[in-house]
């Protein structure tokens, strides 16, 4: 499996896959990063003191002999063979999977980036980006445009970032960028207890950097059309339930049968937008290439997975990017409800939190699943099957042939897999029938 990543700057995304995919391959999973074929991933980017901090970073984690590959160069020039030669790498390369994260809305022309990516990834292929949102950036359109009427932010990025340290600090409550502010603080006292425009890399390219633009849902569509040439079309949001109107006013039945009839479409998602305000401050998302097609614009294929239950379902194998969270606990810290209560009661149900923040703005979504969830998304490792999962469940927690287990344990995780899949936090990996995945990596589900 061949991974670009367009514009890794300083190596978050580069650490993160090499990481991962070595993890898997080492462990023997049979599907992700291109399992027994392996992995290759190469990492494009302007600047070279970026790309030393990238390796480094390898360096720190012990990944220095990752099949990693630096190329300090323009993403424009994979648009042509030419370009692709004055890059270093083959005129004809094609890559399984791109990813393009906070890079393309800096381009003086994003469609032209998009595009250019466009023409190397293989038919079938997956492409991760994201995006500046409009709604949730008004006020840091604001604070930016303040800042640029005092200082010249290319010539002087410095004073720019101090500039905005300062305003931020003394920002009154009606600044449009102060209610983002006080949405993640969350009840600290102080900004320098939040993770937000803390480092001055961050403030520079939110705030300093020279160009970007914003996107809300009906342009992001026009985007994709227009770079990706009817050959792309959306596949997913990174995560779906952002993009539900639902998800904000769910808790009115008057506004559950407002939405009802609305299909997954352009209109429904840039309602969502709207009306929970300020939230979209990115958009990411996931596309798919097809070259003989030409997809209309606004296509959106969306997650199509919702098996029957039947015996088929017991082959699938499921794959979570919960697992690794929840490895972070021990299971004696887990509520009492989710360690041993569900084994004594067949219909304890338990509120089950998470935090989204595919939007830019990390909130709570809450969904109600059997208490037996933890025990069940612990055992996801990419490599299990429903079956397995289910029998494993059996031996680890010593349940006898007569338990409601054994007769409901397959309806449960079925349950249960359809409600985090729905929220992209887990995806179908091919079970029984010996297929094999290229795309599905690990986080980005």
């Amino acid at each position: 499996m061949r991974i670009l990543i367009a514009g890794g700057g300083t190596g978050d995304a580069i650490v993160y896959y090499a990481e991962m995919c070595t993890r898997f391959v080492r462990n023997g999973f049979p599907y992700a990063c291109g399992g027994v074929d392996g992995f290759e991933i190469y990492h494009v980017d302007l600047s070279e003191v970026s790309i030393s901090i990238a390796k480094e970073r390898l360096k720190v984690r012990g990944l220095e002999g990752a099949p990693v590959f630096f190329i300090q160069g323009s993403l424009l020039d994979l648009s042509s063979p030419s370009g692709r030669l004055r890059l270093n790498l083959p005129s004809d390369i094609l890559f399984d999977y791109i990813n393009t994260s906070g890079v393309l809305h800096h381009l003086s022309s994003p469609p032209q980036g998009l595009s250019a990516l466009k023409s190397v990834l293989t038919d079938g292929g997956s492409m991760f980006v994201m995006v500046y949102g409009e709604h949730g950036r008004t006020g840091v359109y604001d604070l930016q445009q303040s800042v640029r009427s005092l200082v010249d932010t290319v010539a002087d990025p410095q004073s720019c970032i101090t500039i905005v340290k300062q305003f931020i600090s003394a920002m009154p409550p009606t600044h449009r960028l102060s209610s983002t502010i006080r949405s993640w603080m969350m009840g600290a006292e102080k900004m320098e207890d939040v993770g937000i425009y803390r480092e001055d890399s961050e403030i520079y390219d939110i705030f300093c950097h020279s160009q970007d633009k914003a996107y809300n849902v009906e342009s992001v569509f026009e985007f994709i059309y227009e770079g990706g040439e009817g050959e792309l079309a959306m596949a997913s949001w990174q995560s779906e339930v952002v993009y539900d109107p639902s998800t904000f006013y769910g808790h009115s039945q008057f506004f559950l049968d407002l939405f009802a009839p609305l299909e997954k479409s352009v209109k429904k998602f840039a309602l969502a937008e709207k009306a929970a305000g300020s939230l979209h401050s990115k958009h990411s998302f996931l596309l798919t290439k097809d070259s003989s097609k030409k997809f209309p614009q606004g296509t959106y294929i969306g997650r199509p997975w919702n098996p029957a239950f039947d015996e088929v379902f017991a082959s699938e194998v499921l794959c979570t990017s919960l697992e690794e969270s929840i490895l972070d606990y021990e299971r004696s810290m887990w509520d009492d409800r989710f360690q041993t209560g569900w084994i004594h009661d067949e219909s304890a149900m338990c509120r089950f939190s998470f935090d989204v923040a595919a939007a830019g703005r990390g909130f709570d979504i809450v969904e109600t699943l059997h208490c037996s969830v933890l025990r069940v998304v612990s055992l996801l490792d990419c490599k299990r099957t429903v079956a397995d999962v289910v029998n494993e469940v059996v031996r680890l927690e010593g349940l006898g042939s007569d338990h409601w287990w054994m007769s409901r344990g397959f309806r449960v995780v079925y349950d249960m897999a359809l409600t985090l899949q729905k929220n992209g936090l887990i995806v179908p990996l091919p079970g029984g029938n010996g297929e094999k995945i290229e795309n599905n990596i690990g986080g980005e589900l």
